[in-house]
Order: C-alpha cells, then sequence, then structure tokens
C-alpha cells in the first residue's frame, strides 16, 4: 500500500476522522485529506507525532512490516525529494533523520514528546541508543546535526586504533587545520583545486614549510586529492578537497562545536526531560 493509503487504513482502524487525527497532529482537516488522496505529503517534522496518533512505527506508516535496509532507503528517498519545496534538500533529509530518532527514542522509552516545547534559542540534543547502534542528534539556531555510529562486532573500541589517532593528531597541527579552513572556504570564483603554494599564502604559512605541509596533508589523504604537473620544467603540487569526504570534516568541526558549548543544553533521553547547564 501506499503512504497515502496507509495514514487513511490505520487512521480507520483507530475510529478516528479525518479531523480528529488532524487535532492530535496539529494540523487542518483538510491537511489530513490531501495526505489521504495523495495530493500533498505531511511535513517530515510531524512524522514523529503522526506515527504516534496512528500508533504505529514509522516504518509500518511507509508499508514496511519487516524491513530492509533497500526499502526502507527507498521510501525515504522518495518522502525526500517529493517533501516541502519551501525546504532545501538538506533540511528535509535532516528532518527525516531527525523524525527517526524522536520516534525511536519516544517509543522505545515511553517518552513524552519533549521536542514539541524545544526552546530554538539554546542547543537541543536526543540520544539513540538501542543494541546495534548509538548516536545522537542536536538541533540548534546555527546548525543541526545526526550522527549514528554502528556498533562493530567486537565493540566500539574497534574505532580507536592507530590510524584514527594519527588522523586527529594531523587535524590538531595548526598548519593543517589553516589549510583545511582555507580549502573548505574557497568560493566558485576560486575553484577547489589550487597550487600547495598557493594554498599555504592563502593559509598565512610560511611557504619554506610546503615540503613538510605536504607530508603532513598527505597522512589525512582521505580529505585532499594531490596531483603533480610539469610547468615551464618546474613540478607544480596541486591540492583539491575530496568532494564526498569533505563533510566528514564538517562533522568533526560540528561536534567539537557541540562538546564545547557554553550554554544550556535541553536533553531528552531514557523518558528524561531535564536541562543541563554546562561549567
Amino acid at each position: 500500500m501506499t503512504f497515502a493509503e496507509n495514514i487513511k487504513k490505520f487512521r480507520t482502524l483507530r475510529g478516528l476522522t479525518q479531523e480528529e487525527l488532524a487535532a492530535k497532529v496539529g494540523v487542518s482537516g483538510q491537511a489530513v485529506s490531501k495526505w489521504e488522496t495523495n495530493d500533498t505529503l505531511p511535513d517530515t517534522a510531524i512524522l514523529p507525532d503522526l506515527a504516534d496518533a496512528l500508533d504505529v512505527s514509522i516504518d509500518l506508516l511507509f508499508g514496511h512490516e519487516s524491513t530492509s535496509a533497500d526499502a526502507v532507503m527507498s521510501s525515504l528517498f522518495g518522502y525526500i525529494t517529493a517533501g516541502n519545496p519551501e525546504k532545501s534538500l538538506d533540511q528535509r533529509t535532516y528532518d527525516v533523520i531527525a523524525a527517526a530518532y524522536k520516534a525511536s527514542t519516544w517509543r522505545e522509552h515511553g517518552a513524552k514528546p519533549w521536542w514539541n516545547w524545544m526552546p530554538k534559542d539554546l542547543m537541543c540534543r536526543i540520544h539513540l541508543n538501542t543494541d546495534e547502534l548509538n548516536g545522537v542528534m542536536f538541533e540548534h539556531p546555527e546548525f543541526s546535526l545526526c550522527t549514528t555510529v554502528p556498533e562493530p562486532k567486537d565493540g566500539y573500541g574497534l574505532y580507536i586504533n592507530e590510524r584514527s589517532a594519527a588522523y586527529l593528531a594531523a587535524l590538531a597541527d595548526p598548519d593543517i587545520l589553516a589549510c583545511i579552513v582555507t580549502m573548505m572556504k574557497r568560493t566558485p570564483e576560486r575553484p577547489e583545486r589550487c597550487e600547495l603554494a598557493v594554498l599555504l599564502r592563502d593559509a598565512g604559512i610560511d611557504a619554506t614549510k610546503e615540503e613538510e605541509i605536504y607530508e603532513k596533508l598527505k597522512t589525512i589523504g582521505r580529505l585532499f586529492l594531490f596531483a603533480e604537473v610539469e610547468i615551464n620544467g618546474q613540478t607544480r603540487r596541486l591540492v583539491s578537497v575530496y568532494p564526498t569526504n569533505a563533510v566528514y570534516f564538517l562533522g568533526i568541526y560540528a561536534n567539537a562545536y557541540a562538546a564545547t558549548y557554553r550554554g544550556e543544553i535541553v536533553t531528552g533521553s531514557e523518558g528524561c526531560d531535564r536541562t543541563v547547564p554546562l561549567m
């Protein structure tokens, strides 16, 4: 059955009118009618409330009683792309992931829907804890972030090794950090690929350190791409950001921001609602 058909099916099974369902999720009866005729889709941000009002999981709402990753991803991708055109694709994607966090935590721990009153001027977070993965979701006036980490067979310690330590050590180097930030801030008028000597100049790094910086940058080679070209008999080193991996660096930065946030964090997990002041 389609998403629209499932809304009508479960609404009928629960003995709810369109107006009654609308009241539970804070929309108009006309909006519910349009959902059921597939004229429009519910905003992703209210999916947890809709699933709860119908007493089903979000998976079941999408028609997956026994889910597979491929089936779920296909449905969610279709929902995201066909969603509210007034929101960016990034925002719609975040909304879907956030809905999954909220629905999972609420249903697993019996927590009340604390996110309905989350203050928008503070950082808010919700934890996702299952037998197979852990994650945290942040909603913040300046950025929003969802991170989910599946648990390896041999435990989370598998992620902590010499390679990851070397990567973090490289990121802690002020010169390397300056190079990364400079590259990430380059605009379309200043293409992502540039000569290493130009990068050092723009990052305010002494040109005599080029060889040292080059070797250090290769430590985080999954973030950068390197090439050498011959120009007038001279070898020039070119560097560019690896586009599909740049998001990981942004995730590190966002997590670091969240970890050092000096305001209050409104948090909800394990059925608890509390405000945690950070020192």
